[in-house]
C-alpha cells in the first residue's frame, strides 16, 4: 500500500494478524522528493545558503560508508577545505527541516522492514492504472472535454 497513515491503521485495526508492505515504488519515490520538497523551503528561508544545499543536495541520497569522513577538499561553495561528511553536517544544521524526509521513514520502518524482505510489488496493478489514466484523457480530449496538454500540430 502507499504511505498514508489512516490507510495503515484502518488495515492495522481490521486485519491484526497481517503485515504491511509498503509499494517499493512508492518507497523509493519518497526520498528524493521529500528531500527536493525540503530543500525549496530551505532555499527560501536561508537563502544566503541556497547553492549550498541546491550544489550538495546528492550528499543526503548518498550510503553513510560511502561519505567522505578524512580527506579534505576544495569545493564549490565553501571558502576552505571540507569533508564531505561536514558539508552533510553542515546542512543538516541549517534546519530542523531536513530530518522531516528522516522521520518519516523512522515513522514507518516496521512496514519498511517487512517491504525489504518481501518479494511482492503492486507494479502490475500500478502499471493497468496508468494505462486506464491516458486511455481518460484522450477520450476527453477526443470529446472536446479538456484541452490537450499539448498543441496539435495540422497540415
Amino acid at each position: 500500500m502507499v504511505m498514508y497513515t489512516p490507510y495503515m491503521r484502518l488495515i492495522d485495526e481490521l486485519f491484526t494478524h497481517t503485515k504491511i508492505i509498503i509499494d517499493k515504488f512508492h518507497l523509493v519515490q519518497h526520498i528524493p522528493r521529500a528531500l527536493n520538497k525540503t530543500q525549496i523551503r530551505l532555499m527560501k528561508k536561508f537563502k544566503k545558503h541556497s547553492r549550498k544545499s541546491k550544489h550538495y543536495r546528492q550528499l543526503f541520497l548518498k550510503y553513510p560508508m560511502l561519505l567522505n569522513t578524512t580527506t579534505y577538499q576544495s569545493t564549490y561553495c565553501f571558502k576552505h577545505l571540507i569533508r564531505q561528511i561536514d558539508i552533510l553536517n553542515f546542512l543538516l544544521e541549517l534546519s530542523l527541516e531536513f530530518q522531516i524526509p528522516f522521520q518519516t521513514f523512522k515513522t514507518y520502518q516496521a512496514y519498511i522492514e517487512n517491504t525489504l524482505i518481501t518479494p511482492y510489488t503492486d507494479g502490475p496493478i500500478e502499471g493497468i492504472n496508468h494505462k486506464i489514466k491516458v486511455i481518460k484523457s484522450c477520450i476527453f480530449v477526443i470529446q472536446n472535454l479538456t484541452k490537450p496538454k499539448t498543441k496539435i500540430l495540422t497540415e
